[in-house]
């Protein structure tokens, strides 16, 4: 490691550095070495606090490491190490805040030796426009200073400085990545993208996967061995070499169990001239119930009875979030054989995750209805229209009147959760499929393990057929009751007129912010038939963290 030269940076900074040390200024020389110290750095995606590894090349040893923080959050904090027999790395946490962007909101870390004189490298961490964490090696630099030219009549000093060339370093950056949910059976994508941050190409870089217990492998782009792994296994990609500020993907597929459960799948990144990064983990929900958080959810559908396409509208993604999941709802009436699992959404036919859900009439002569819902996440990338073609249907007639000739597909609804964008909710969602003309003549729904801190909270529902010219009664209860009166209006736009009854399909949003104040846990969703037939596809509960 090169010592670094006084005048370079912060005294107050350095000095406190070489405290910890037992040191003073005067004790830092040129050892003219180059930098034997690495650092790595690593940030939640919403969060402030950032965990940083410091690294020493043996044989030397960590004797303490300083942060210079910058603005109005300036200040030093110190974190002594000791030189202990052995320890060539150290890992510790600070904040960056919200506001601490861009070159303006940089931290200096710098890490001392164990070398007597002290050698110390120096870094600059900050956090960048897309919210990752950033690493840039300062310096090196290295200096001596000597004192000179005494008279009788004063005593002055003077330095000198030499500069040395920075050595090229290379420090590794891994990000994994995978569906806020899944489906059971469904097959998904886990990304892992390896970026090296430093200035000069990473040589033989590996990535070192520990794959999930249950569920099995469907492949990996590049691949990697074993060719054929089992749950649980290392799974193992070379990604050969990577320039100096460039990226490498590894793809793995996945198929979800049969049952429910977290998938959890993790891994490591090394390579021939830089510290191993990681390990960083993606956890998977599967089930027909999940859960994300933090997260955010929009929704919006539309009708299709009698009609061979429709059109989504979806809103509300904040700049700067990615589609961490998207779901396709829809709901049929047939009377007869079971209808098709298939739909094509966006000119892609794509077949039901969630099937042969099958309920009560909706009370337009069908026998019965079934719910189908499907992951669509690899063909939906932001706001935007999104185009619903080719359900089942028994005929094709755009104009306002709903009846026709079984089977209908009454309408459709597009479920995206999101991260990133500020966005920070807890979202629960129940995407099972229940009528209120069916044995029981109810549909219930409950949500549990809610944290709620007292902010906003909504409530999204979608199915098929309300009808503004019959009413229903929907009760919420937390922590009180509320009651939803004639909300199921099949308020969902359609390609051409609208029917007179309404067009027989809803994706509603409903304010539950008063029922789930600070400390409550749980939510249910009620409702018994009185006068309309209906169906419900999709409940999503999204609840502010503040």
């Amino acid at each position: 490691m090169a010592a670094r030269c006084a005048s370079s940076w912060s005294k107050a900074a350095l000095s406190a550095l070489l405290a910890i040390a037992g040191m003073s200024l005067a004790a830092v020389s040129a050892s003219g070495e180059p930098d034997t110290s690495n650092l790595t750095c690593q940030s939640p995606a919403v969060g402030t606090t950032v965990t940083c590894t410091a690294t020493e090349m043996a044989p030397d040893t960590i004797k303490g490491v300083a942060v210079t923080h910058p603005g109005t959050h300036g200040g030093l904090q110190k974190f002594p190490v000791g030189c202990q027999a052995g320890l060539s790395s150290f890992t510790f946490s600070f904040e960056i805040t919200a506001a601490e962007t861009g070159a303006a909101g940089a931290h200096v870390v710098e890490i001392g030796d164990c070398q007597e004189p002290i050698d110390i490298d120096r870094f600059r961490v900050g956090r960048r426009a897309d919210g990752r964490v950033g690493v840039q090696r300062l310096g090196p630099t290295s200096s001596s200073t000597t004192s000179s030219s005494t008279t009788s009549s004063s005593t002055s000093s003077t330095s000198t400085s030499s500069t040395t060339t920075p050595p090229a370093s290379t420090t590794l950056e891994l990000q994994k990545t995978g569906p806020t949910g899944a489906f059971p059976n469904q097959e998904f994508d886990f990304t892992i993208t390896v970026t090296n941050t430093g200035s000069s190409a990473a040589t033989g870089v590996r990535v070192v996967d520990t794959l999930p217990t249950q569920g099995s492998f469907v492949s990996s782009t590049p691949s990697g061995t074993p060719s054929a792994p089992a749950p649980g296994d290392t799974y193992t990609v070379e990604l050969g070499d990577i320039p100096a500020s460039s990226s490498a993907a590894v793809t793995l597929r996945w198929r979800a169990p049969d049952g429910a459960g977290d998938l959890t799948n993790t891994a490591t990144a090394s390579a021939g001239n830089a510290p191993t990064a990681g390990p960083v983990s993606a956890v998977v929900p599967v089930g027909i119930s999940s859960a994300c958080d933090p997260c955010g959810v929009v929704a919006a559908g539309t009708g299709l009875r009698n009609r061979d396409q429709g059109t989504i509208s979806l809103a509300g993604i904040p700049a700067g979030a990615t589609v961490g999941r998207a779901v396709l709802v829809w709901g049929v009436l047939y009377d007869g054989p079971t209808p098709p699992n298939t739909i094509t959404f966006e000119g892609q036919q794509v077949s039901a995750d969630v099937t042969a859900t099958v309920s009560g009439s909706l009370c337009w002569s069908d026998s019965a209805t079934i719910g189908y819902a499907a992951d669509v996440t690899g063909l939906v990338n932001g706001n935007g229209d999104y185009v619903v073609s080719d359900p089942p249907r028994g005929i094709t007639r755009i104009d306002d009147d709903p009846a026709g000739t079984l089977p209908y597909t009454d309408g459709a609804t597009l479920v995206v959760f999101y991260t990133g964008g500020g966005s920070n909710n807890q979202v629960l969602s129940d995407f099972s499929y229940d009528t209120n003309t069916d044995a029981d003549g109810t549909i219930h729904r409950e949500f549990s393990g809610i944290t709620s801190v007292g902010a906003p909270a909504s409530l999204i529902l979608a199915g098929p057929d309300g009808q503004s010219n019959a009413g229903e009664t929907f009760t919420l209860t937390g922590a009180a009751t509320m009651t939803l009166q004639d909300t199921w209006d099949g308020s969902d736009p359609q390609q051409g007129p609208s029917f007179p009854i309404g067009n027989l399909w809803d994706t509603d949003r409903y304010d539950v912010t008063s029922i789930l104040p600070s400390g409550q846990t749980s939510l249910t969703f009620d409702h018994s038939q009185t006068n309309d037939c209906i169906g419900l596809g999709a409940a999503i509960l999204e609840v502010s963290q503040g």
